[in-house]
C-alpha cells in the first residue's frame, strides 16, 4: 500500500511519517512539504 503524508513536516506529520516508516518501506511512503529546510529533519 502508498502513502501520502501532507505536513510532514509539521507537528503531527512528522510523527506519523516517523510512524509509518517503522510500518513500512520507504518505497511506500510519499511526503508533501511545505519548508525544504526542515525536510533535513526527516532525513528523505
Amino acid at each position: 500500500m502508498k502513502y501520502l503524508i501532507t505536513g510532514a513536516t509539521g507537528n503531527l506529520g512528522e510523527k506519523v511519517t516517523r510512524w509509518l516508516r517503522t510500518m513500512t518501506s520507504e518505497n511506500n511512503i510519499r511526503v508533501g512539504i511545505h519548508n525544504l529546510k526542515k525536510r533535513i529533519s526527516l532525513m528523505i
